[in-house]
């Protein structure tokens, strides 16, 4: 589709390095362009991508920002050019890197695998082991390779926004990642860090006295529900734990310019129905409004999986609270022949982790019941 005017900074000034070491312009890019950063500069895919955006025609590769800004949410896209972005010099060079020390992770969330979390490796096995298709990922270090660090270095000159993801950001590659910050602050370049945890570990002085020494540090807690929904999402993390880690975050970034806090919360099958309590909580709790992650890259956990009339019991709750960014989103597209493998993957992962959905979430699972009910005797 082509259009008089569209624009990614993200396909020359940004780059994003996966838990895998896979070279991408963003991180939410579905395939990785190369695993080295030469390759990455010299990829044909890049080169498409600059041109098509130079032309006005929107890559069917970015279909999750397009989907996104069709349902009237905030993409990748929008909130880089507005918000990263916005300040940027001509003649510039990578101005944002996001960069994943590898997938060291304790936790294997639902929504989640072994791609990122390390946790999630033997889980998968054992699906396997049960007739399911994942591809295993092995637990990546990369960044313990000096070249690696140095490469990362000597393209950091220009940069202003630095993005640490996960895995979990605070579980390993702990003395790369400091390093990597020591250099930044040679820099002067104003700049501005931002994190994703999953709040289970607490970051040490270590990096609060670092952090001193940036421009902004943006914290965002990674919070999929609260108390029993928290704890099924975002397994094995415990509740109390998390909570006690938000209050301490909260203590410490209160009248401190310089430290932003924020919610991410990931709008899935497990979550959707129950996201105006969630919102309900985060204001009660003085939390920023949650930023919000529409669920493409799973399909079986996809809110565009449900059945119409499921959907429409959704709707029925969330128009409410004029929700409607994941309204429009949820009825965007049918992918509910998705549904059976998510409901196997449910049922399977109850099994193996003690955990049950029925009992979880009894209200939304009431709905999907009385729907195959209704559907089967239809």
């Amino acid at each position: 589709m082509k259009e008089d005017k569209i624009v990614c900074h993200n396909v020359r000034h940004g780059l994003s390095i996966s838990p895998q070491r896979e070279y991408k312009p963003c991180c939410i890019y579905p395939k990785s362009l190369a695993n080295n950063l030469q390759d990455y500069l010299n990829s044909p895919e890049l080169a498409q991508l600059k041109a098509d955006f130079d032309q006005g025609i929107k890559p069917l590769s970015c279909q999750e920002c397009w989907d996104d800004e069709t349902a009237g949410h905030p993409s990748k896209r929008t909130i880089d050019n507005k918000y990263v972005f916005k300040d940027m010099p001509h003649n510039i060079g990578f101005y944002s890197i996001m960069v994943a020390f590898g997938n060291s992770c304790n936790l294997a969330c639902r929504t989640c695998g072994s791609y990122s979390s390390t946790t999630w490796i033997q889980e998968e096995k054992k699906l396997n082991q049960q007739g399911m298709d994942n591809t295993i990922h092995p637990h990546n270090r990369f960044y313990q390779e000096k070249s690696f660090i140095d490469e990362l270095k000597s393209i950091s000159k220009d940069v202003r926004h630095v993005y640490f993801m996960g895995g979990e950001s605070f579980l390993a590659g702990i003395n790369e990642h400091l390093e990597y910050l020591d250099y930044l602050t040679t820099l002067g370049n104003g700049i501005h860090l931002h994190y994703t945890t999953n709040a289970t570990i607490f970051p040490t002085e270590k990096f609060w006295n670092r952090w001193k020494k940036f421009k902004k540090v943006d914290l965002q807690l990674s919070i999929d529900g609260i108390r029993e929904h928290f704890e099924y999402t975002r397994w094995p993390a415990k509740w109390d734990q998390v909570y006690e880690n938000i209050k301490k975050f909260q203590e410490l970034s209160r009248g401190n310019d310089k430290i932003k806090l924020s919610v991410g919360h990931v709008v899935s099958i497990f979550t959707v129905y129950y996201y105006p309590e969630f919102y309900k909580w985060c204001l009660q709790n003085k939390l920023t409004d949650p930023f919000i992650s529409l669920l493409s890259n799973k399909p079986e956990y996809d809110i565009r999986a449900l059945p119409k009339a499921v959907k429409d019991k959704v709707r029925e709750k969330l128009s409410k609270y004029h929700f409607d960014e994941i309204i429009n989103y949820m009825y965007q597209a049918d992918l509910s022949e998705h549904l059976v493998t998510g409901e196997e993957y449910i049922n399977l992962l109850d099994q193996q982790r003690g955990q049950s959905f029925k009992e979880t979430f009894p209200e939304f699972y009431q709905i999907l019941k009385d729907h195959n009910e209704t559907t089967t005797t239809g």
